[in-house]
This record gives C-alpha cells, structure tokens and sequence, in this order.
C-alpha cells in the first residue's frame, strides 16, 4: 500500500524477486496481502498485475488466488473473477463470523468447486474464521471433487494431519499454514507449507522444504530452529503489520497498511525486535 492504494510498482517487485528466489508459488491477496482489506475491483487489479508480471518471468511461478467471504454467492463470484484474471487456483477460506455448521461448509465449498475451472486450495484457520473446517468434511469434499487438490491447515492440532493423510486421496497435498510448527505438520504427513516467513526470507525456506523433501531431516531441523525466531516475530503484532515493515526495510517499499490495521512504527519494541531478528538470520 502507499497512500491507501495498491503499489503496483512494489508488488510487481516483490513477484520478481520471488522468482529470483525459488518460490514455488504466490498466495496473492491472501491474508498476509490484506485481501480482506480490498474492494472487489482492487482485488481483480492486484491479482492481474501478479499473474502478467510472473508471465513475463522466465522463472514462473503458481499463481494462487486468496479467497473467501461471509456469503457463499459473493464467494463464488470472487473465484470466478480470480479465475478469469488467469491464476493456476484460489484457496477459499472457510467463511468468518457466521460459523456455519458442517454441512453448511460442505455446501459452500461444493458451490465452490462446482463453479469453478481451476483447482481449489480448502483454507482451515479457526483462528481467523471461529469454525473449524473438520476433517470428515475435509475428506467428503476431496473425495467428491477431484478439482480440490489441497488443504491448508491452520488449526494447532497436528495430530489430526496423520489421519487426514492416510483418508484422503494421493493426489491431495497438505499444507502447512503456520510456520512455527513446520516440522512436526510435516511429520505428520503433510507435504509443504504456505509460509508467512518466506514473505521475508524465500530462499531460507525454500531450502528448508528441500532438505525435507531429500530426507535430510537435521538439516531441515536446523534451518527451521534459524527461522524460529521470525516465525514468532512475524506475529508480533496483527498480521501483516509485521511482514509489511520487514519487507519494506529490506525491500524499500513504503510501511503501510489499510485500516483499521495498523503498521508496526519504526523504532518501536516490534520494530526493534523485527530489525534484530532479521539481521541475526541474514549474517548466520
């Protein structure tokens, strides 16, 4: 943001530098891109800007659209949009506030997957949303739906991620939504993670996930126990404060968020903390 618009500039940016970094893929206007805070019309504009810029890359990346609203029909029409802007998939958050009941999820993500050509990423975060997304319905949507290619899980029980991955089907990637448990969700099954910290440091977990992947556990232990303390940082006042104030000061973007989020000031204790925690990672 930059006088309460979308700084195309810094955003087009931040998609070549990812590139540049081994990213995999882009969650644009997800939580951490402060999708709630942005009118349909700005949504449509920032993700277009992100999928022609990752085109024009040699290195391109997935594109996947951050979705999800309290009604279902505005929830549809938001991934149909993304859709039409050209992603690879949208991940849709359970909706917030209302709490529906499973089967009412069920629904919703049915419309969903119904109406929609790309594949579409099931967002668990009953933190954010106040419903938890549980795992019969999880399983009963990846099973009928063969467009639903993956869950990201927010929730802190890990221990659900083992039976989720022996019910669900092959296919079905489990991503991990918070950092600071990457290894014990990959533990339990899980395939990747869709990280806040790589906002900050891509490369760092790019190759955490690698060492995972190869089977070289210790090495992956020991970068994840390096990023530990941005991964706890990050969260040191409400996202994405926090991760907007470390790339602008490593980037040079402006500090800014839209109302009522507020930036993390500079020379404050977070700023402080961010600013210690950032060099110590860079110079280890």
């Amino acid at each position: 943001m930059h006088n309460d618009r979308i700084d195309f500039g810094a955003l087009q940016d931040l998609v070549k530098w990812h590139s540049t970094q081994g990213t995999d893929a882009i969650v644009v206007v997800g939580s951490t891109g402060e999708g709630s805070m942005l009118s349909e019309g700005e949504r449509s504009e920032a993700i277009s800007a992100v999928v022609s810029q990752n085109n024009a890359l040699a290195n391109r990346m997935q594109i996947i659209a951050g979705c999800g609203t309290i009604s279902t029909r505005d929830t549809v029409t938001m991934v149909q949009n993304a859709e039409k802007c050209g992603v690879d998939a949208v991940m849709v958050v359970s909706p917030c506030y209302v709490r529906p009941t499973q089967e009412g999820l069920y629904l919703h993500f049915k419309m969903v997957a119904e109406n929609v050509g790309v594949p579409v990423v099931l967002y668990n975060h009953p933190g954010r949303t106040a419903v938890s997304l549980q795992s019969e319905t999880i399983v009963r949507l990846c099973h009928e739906f063969e467009n639903v290619i993956a869950v990201k899980d927010s929730s802190p029980d890990l221990s659900r991620i083992a039976t989720l991955r022996m019910d669900l089907p092959e296919r079905v990637s489990l991503l991990s939504g918070d950092d600071a448990t990457n290894v014990g969700f990959l533990a339990q099954g899980g395939s990747g993670i869709i990280s806040v910290t790589a906002n900050v440091f891509p490369r760092l977990c790019k190759e955490f996930m690698q060492a995972w992947q190869h089977g070289d556990i210790a090495a992956a232990v020991a970068i994840h126990q390096r990023l530990m303390p941005m991964h706890t940082a990050m969260f040191c006042e409400p996202n994405p404060g926090p991760v907007v104030y470390a790339t602008a000061t490593q980037r040079g973007f402006h500090n800014e968020v839209r109302m009522p989020l507020l930036p993390v000031i500079e020379g404050s204790k977070s700023a402080k903390v961010i600013d210690f925690v950032v060099e110590k990672i860079t110079c280890s």
